[in-house]
C-alpha cells in the first residue's frame, strides 16, 4: 500500500511539474510576443514622427510658395509685360 501511495504521489508530482512547465513556457511566449509588439509599436511611433515632420515641412514650404513667392513672381511678370507691351506701342 505504501508503494502504491508513493507511486501515486510521484505521478501527481510529475503531472504538476509538467503542467507548471507548460504554464511557464506559455508565459514566456506571451512575454516574447509582448516584447515584439512593443518594439514594433516604438518603431511605428518613430516613423510616424518622422513622416509628420516631413509633412509639416512640405506644408510650410508649399504655403510660403503660394503666399509669398508666386505673388512676387506674378508681379515681376506683370511688370515685364507692361514694359514689353509699353515699349512696342510707343
Amino acid at each position: 500500500r505504501s508503494m502504491s501511495r508513493s507511486s501515486s504521489v510521484a505521478t501527481i508530482h510529475d503531472e504538476i511539474q509538467d503542467t507548471l512547465q507548460i504554464l511557464l513556457n506559455k508565459q514566456k511566449e506571451i512575454e516574447n510576443d509582448q516584447k515584439v509588439t512593443n518594439d514594433w509599436r516604438a518603431l511605428a511611433t518613430r516613423i510616424d514622427k518622422i513622416l509628420f515632420y516631413i509633412f509639416l515641412l512640405l506644408t510650410i514650404i508649399s504655403t510660403l510658395g503660394l503666399l509669398v513667392v508666386v505673388p512676387l513672381f506674378r508681379t515681376n511678370v506683370q511688370r515685364k509685360a507692361k514694359h514689353w507691351y509699353g515699349s512696342k506701342r510707343s
